[in-house]
């Protein structure tokens, strides 16, 4: 047997129950059942078969297909790279995949790359089927497997876990039994379901003949509405009560329908549960402790108070035991310290590569890794990882109690400890993620006061570091390792905009200030209002004398675009030029936004086409030979430098030949802080002349020496051109103005990496350029943006830090010939 047959239980006992609600319709359990049946068709007979699916919906039909084939399914996260699908596909012998149609077109430019010898074995409406040629020699080892699943890889790699029909009943009956399910209850799923807690979700509510509900963390206004219509209990993690917070539309208490709030995932804070409890105050809160290997849920601890769930993990689940071990193997006396060890009918059959299974089960006991205490009354409190034990000097400090008396301070949302380098030796290093609005120097004298007064010496921290954010997991938990190698190889930055005084340039003082900050001042409404008026008139004076009054260099990327737009809605009767250079990396995404934009607009579209087997040799030359004087390379990267050097001077062009008074570029306030910039006709010589000094040594120079603005081209321009940037004269987020664009049909390219979204060579020349210069050529530019609020600073550091697009990369890098540039790419 295996969840399915749970399922066609309630098919057949109670077929028009709704099982899942989504945002666009409800669908029964008879519903679903006909396009589970329909998938089971197609799938045939199956063995193990991975389930990509971003869409929950999607995922849930998807697995339930795949019991029903009495094959064993393997969720594989969506949101990873192909290489690591790779990884999974050959260690659990994948035959097969159900992936949905975002999953596939999201990941199609590297499957062949990581599956050349893949198959579209058939298409469905949602869904496409996958065939692989794989090793069926461990499937000896999957007898009594059901379902596989993957750890999250918090603590290391992920790994491959075994889980028998005996595992997932007892489990979901545990689960149902301490949470008190029941066929009415409406579970509201906001976690990602192809981890453990997400599937044990699933397999209770299917188990009960319950329904679930497919909620959305990305709209907090959203998940509010949604907690509060119909909904009896609420499952996710403990960081649910901040969406929350930010979703309310006032002030007032949520008394709405949930009967039950049910955590786990990560650790609570008191702060977490007091916010929740001020919005439900009379719901219950369950914490529940587990993991992949224990079939997901171990201990559950239910209460109205938050007080009572930070101490300890609650009783374990029906017929699971616990108990602690220490370093001699033996049960510690009350308050010391032991390793977590887990029994029952829960736990694993082992792990896909059985020689990892050694290490972690001992005579039917789960070695959890997790370090606890428990007290005289027999509850565990659980103190830490094993992994994360720091030795400092030959003491052993233990980072979860230091973390906890951090996080016990008030306007302190979560705190991390690490071992650093000092000075003179190894220190404790903290990371902390306060509330807005507070004191950094307030908080540090609290910590430090509170951890001498409760700590030994040894466990203070002598370094502690204000941040926005942790790195997480794919499924959203707290990622300590990529934490502590993302804060440890931390440069200084400014406390304003983020910036790094990596970049050359910029100095932080000793109030964490960067020199850009103290110097900027923003443009006054009043010069903006001048300005306003300037570009009015020149558009006036030139309408109807030329045959286009606004010549746009358009790259199809989200800012070009909007510039597009605002120019119809600004000068409706205007006639407009746009120009696009395809130098062969333009992205189809990009290339159907600057026709579709066009189209809308009612613009003239030129395309360029410029890219091939010379432009590629160029391009090869300047990876290896910076040519453009180190100013420029603070603003943009070499190979970033000639393209958009080679789009000013063909607009620039296109304007003399037209006799057009107007280019327009859509350069934000982080490129410029003039929104009009007159270019005089011994200005443009001047540059085409720098242009083309700077390019004189390149084998293929002629590429670009043929479309450099020359001297009797020039001679035709009896008057001034000026180049604008509408983009400056708008109060504007981004957020707002991907929402803005999307409304009107343009289209966010899949192909997009942190700082450009028409381009895929961007990711190889920022590659390139950190590689040589240490810093992302896009900091000055972000920092700008963060000026002018455009972007928060944690939004200026996500663009500064994500980590370019491996995929893109190395596509860029193959097209070019350059493998060898990419060898350490990690």
């Amino acid at each position: 047997m295996n969840p399915y047959d749970w399922f066609k239980k309630s098919v057949i006992e109670n077929p028009k129950k709704i099982f899942l609600l989504t945002k666009k319709k409800n669908i029964s359990y008879l519903e679903l059942n006909k396009k589970i049946k329909q998938l089971m068709d197609v799938l045939g007979k199956t063995n193990q078969v991975g389930i990509i699916c971003k869409d929950a919906e999607n995922y849930i039909t998807g697995l339930l297909a795949v019991y029903g084939t009495r094959g064993i399914p393997v969720p594989l996260d969506p949101l990873q790279k192909t290489d690591s699908w790779k990884i999974s596909i050959k260690n659990c012998t994948i035959n097969k995949a159900i992936i949905d149609k975002d999953s596939y077109e999201n990941h199609k430019s590297e499957m062949l790359e990581n599956f050349p010898k893949y198959k579209i074995m058939d298409k469905k409406e949602d869904f496409l089927i996958l065939t692989f040629t794989t090793d069926k020699k461990i499937e000896k080892n999957l007898k009594n497997t059901t379902l596989i699943l993957h750890t999250s890889g918090t603590t290391g790699d992920q790994k491959a876990v075994k889980l028998s029909y005996k595992n997932l009943l007892h489990n979901s009956k545990g689960i149902i039994k301490t949470l008190g399910i029941t066929e009415e209850d409406i579970g509201l799923l906001i976690i990602t379901p192809q981890y453990a807690f997400g599937n044990s979700i699933i397999n209770s509510h299917i188990l009960a003949g319950s329904s679930i509900k497919l909620g959305n963390p990305f709209f907090p206004s959203e998940l509010v509405k949604e907690i509060q219509e119909d909904t009896t209990i609420v499952y996710g993690t403990p960081n649910l009560p901040r969406l929350i917070e930010k979703g309310k539309k006032n002030k007032d208490k949520l008394n709405g329908a949930p009967r039950l709030f049910a955590f786990a995932g990560d650790k609570p804070t008191l702060r977490l549960l007091e916010i929740l409890k001020t919005n439900y105050p009379l719901q219950k809160i369950a914490m529940m402790y587990g993991q992949t290997e224990a079939t997901a849920r171990v201990c559950c601890k239910i209460s109205v108070h938050p007080k009572d769930l930070i101490d300890d993990i609650g009783p374990p689940l029906p017929g699971v035991r616990v108990k602690l071990v220490n370093s001699e193997g033996e049960e510690p006396t009350p308050g010391k310290t032991g390793e977590i060890w887990v029994s029952g009918p829960n736990i694993m059959e082992g792990y896909v590569l059985e020689e990892k299974t050694k290490d972690k089960i001992e005579r039917g006991w789960l070695k959890t890794k997790d370090l606890g205490i428990k007290s005289k009354e027999g509850r565990v409190r659980i103190i830490g990882r094993m992994d994360n034990i720091i030795n400092l000097n030959g003491r052993k400090v233990i980072p979860g109690e230091i973390e906890k008396m951090i996080e016990s301070i008030k306007n302190i949302k979560k705190a991390l400890v690490f071992k650093a380098d000092g000075r003179v030796g190894p220190i404790i290093f903290s990371a902390v993620i306060k509330e807005e609005n507070v004191s950094e120097i307030k908080l540090t004298k609290k910590i430090i006061a509170l951890c001498k007064k409760k700590l030994p010496s040894y466990f203070i921290p002598k370094k502690i570091e204000f941040v926005s954010s942790f790195q997480t997991t794919k499924n959203g938990k707290i990622s300590r390792r990529e934490t502590q190698k993302a804060l440890l190889n931390e440069v200084m930055r400014c406390k304003i905009c983020g910036i790094g005084n990596n970049v050359p340039g910029v100095s932080i003082d000793n109030k964490n200030i960067c020199n850009l900050c103290k110097a900027y001042t923003p443009t006054s409404k009043s010069k903006l209002l001048l300005k306003k008026k300037e570009i009015q008139k020149i558009y006036r004076e030139s309408h109807q004398k030329a045959k286009y009054d606004f010549v746009l260099a358009l790259s199809g990327g989200k800012d070009s675009s909007y510039s597009l737009n605002l120019l119809r809605k600004k000068f409706p009767e205007s006639r407009i030029l746009a120009i696009t250079i395809d130098d062969g990396f333009l992205s189809k995404t990009a290339k159907r936004n600057c026709e579709y934009m066009c189209k809308k607009n009612l613009a003239d579209h030129k395309i360029y086409k410029i890219g091939g087997k010379k432009f590629n040799s160029l391009l090869r030359e300047l990876v290896k030979k910076e040519i453009f004087p180190k100013m420029a390379m603070v603003r943009a990267s070499n190979l970033s430098t000639i393209c958009s050097a080679i789009a000013k001077q063909k607009t620039i062009l296109e304007a003399i030949k037209n006799k057009s008074r107007i280019v327009v570029f859509g350069w934000t306030n982080g490129q410029s802080f003039n929104p009009i910039v007159p270019l005089k006709k011994n200005f443009i010589l001047w540059n085409s002349k720098i242009l083309r000094s700077q390019i004189r040594h390149l084998k293929n120079k002629e590429i670009v020496e043929d479309l450099i603005i020359n001297k009797k081209q020039l001679n035709k321009l009896d008057y001034r051109i000026f180049m604008f940037h509408p983009l400056l004269f708008e109060n504007y987020t981004e957020k707002g103005l991907i929402s803005r664009l999307t409304t009107v049909g343009w289209k966010i390219p899949p192909e997009k990496d942190a700082n450009t979204s028409n381009c895929e060579l961007n990711a190889f020349s920022t590659f390139i350029h950190k590689k040589i210069h240490g810093f992302n050529p896009y900091a000055k530019e972000i920092s700008g943006l963060v000026r002018a609020e455009i972007i928060t600073k944690e939004e200026g550091l996500k663009k500064i830090k994500d980590p370019l697009s491996k995929e893109i990369i190395i596509k860029a890098a193959k097209r070019l010939g350059l493998k060898s540039e990419i060898k350490d790419l990690k």
